[in-house]
């Protein structure tokens, strides 16, 4: 009997719990909705491509490319800064629904050091060996060459292989 009991007011608990929860989620607009998917989706690309590391490279950082509606690429507008040490090895790796996203590395003066685009074909990430300690900065586009602040719902991580002793 007491089982009984004790089994009944726990389902009524998480019944009563996720009911107050689905309370909670039909009191937003469509609009705020929309935002935390949006949001979601970016966290699950970054971990995806996370993932994507090669084998030997250790996870660093990592990117959420959500375009104008989210706060973080609004206010970053699509830019990422970024210190790397000379001597090592680091990867990037991208991840979206359509593979068309692609990343453009530059030098504190603006000079171009890497992207994953090569003749007209996107990749989903690049390697390269940092000749020199310092702030550089990532940036991301699409298949049109619009940075990702416009639209786009993706994510990237960066990793690191260390070479350097």
């Amino acid at each position: 009997m007491h089982y009984l009991l004790f089994t009944w007011g726990i389902l009524f608990g998480l019944t009563a719990n996720l009911w107050g929860q689905n309370q909670a989620k039909d009191s937003l607009t469509q609009t705020e909705r929309n935002e935390i998917y949006r949001a979601e989706q970016c966290d699950f690309h970054r971990k995806i491509s996370a993932a994507k590391l090669q084998n030997g490279y250790a996870y660093i950082k990592g990117f959420k490319l959500c375009g104008s509606k989210c706060d973080d690429c609004k206010t970053r507008k699509g830019i990422f800064r970024l210190v790397l040490e000379a001597g090592n090895e680091y990867a990037l790796k991208i991840s979206n629904w359509r593979g068309e996203t692609y990343a453009v590395l530059y030098d504190a003066k603006g000079n171009r050091i890497g992207k994953s685009l090569y003749n007209g074909k996107i990749y989903d990430g690049f390697r390269f060996i940092c000749n020199s300690t310092g702030i550089y900065y990532l940036r991301f586009f699409d298949q049109n060459e619009r940075p990702v602040e416009e639209s786009l719902i993706g994510g990237a991580s960066l990793g690191l292989k260390r070479w350097k002793l």
